[in-house]
């Protein structure tokens, strides 16, 4: 058990370094996630706006 948990903990920080580079490597190519999502994925600063709005409350 005690190693299943470190497995975890590995991937889990492995996880969070391959999002972290994806986020990294978006801002450095579009400035930001924003603009990456309004150029690349079609969504509209309106559309940013309601999503923070529903997640971060």
């Amino acid at each position: 058990m005690r190693r299943r948990s470190r497995a975890l903990a590995r991937s889990s920080s492995q996880d969070r370094n391959i999002f972290s580079a994806g986020i990294k490597r978006i801002e450095q190519q579009y400035g930001s996630v924003d603009r990456y999502l309004e150029q690349e994925v079609g969504v509209t600063a309106q559309d940013i706006a309601r999503l923070k709005q529903l997640y971060t409350e």
